[in-house]
């Protein structure tokens, strides 16, 4: 979804993942924090307008159950916010989807994926080398804007994309990617 007209019901999808997720139990969703029901969508209108955003939703019987919030910037796709429905764990809706993000990411001849966030055994299996991020927060100068968090704690890129679709037929290149601590 990269449609500013579309975002209202992609953002009801992604709501209704959250509230599915184990991120929802753990506090770690944007529902469970003061603000964020707001901020996100109003990020994914702006980074729509932009050119940025790429939404992606993975549905099973038309029931929404992984999304993938990220945006295109500076040649990389950074995969900000990502959730399954945690009754479908089982069936890895949420890898499955990320193997979809990296293909499209190939298509557009983006450079990396960045998968962001903690250290999850997943994004370790998946990526080339780990990259320290600072945590920081911003605050506008004019009255009313708000604070907006900068980064997150850690930072995993997968360097290299492969120019051809990742897929099934080609996920075992992933295991040959090796994670690298950042000096």
């Amino acid at each position: 979804v990269s449609d500013p007209e579309a975002l209202p019901h992609a953002m009801a999808d992604v709501f209704a993942i959250e509230r599915h997720s184990w991120k929802n139990e753990s506090g770690s969703s944007f529902l469970t924090e003061d603000g964020l029901d707001k901020f996100y969508p109003r990020l994914a209108t702006l980074c729509a307008r932009r050119g940025w955003l790429r939404l992606g939703l993975l549905y099973l019987d038309s029931r929404p159950v992984a999304h993938c919030f990220a945006v295109a910037h500076g040649g990389e796709l950074l995969a900000l916010k990502t959730s399954f429905d945690q009754q479908l764990a089982k069936l890895s809706p949420g890898l499955a989807l990320m193997l979809f993000m990296a293909e499209e990411a190939s298509r557009e001849r983006l450079a990396a994926v960045d998968l962001l966030g903690h250290p999850d055994r997943w994004k370790l299996e998946m990526a080339s080398e780990q990259l320290q991020h600072v945590a920081g927060r911003a605050r506008a100068e004019r009255p009313g804007a708000g604070d907006a968090a900068l980064c997150g704690a850690q930072r995993h890129a997968v360097r290299g994309v492969p120019r051809q679709p990742v897929g099934r037929r080609h996920a075992h290149r992933l295991r040959k990617w090796r994670v690298r601590a950042a000096a």
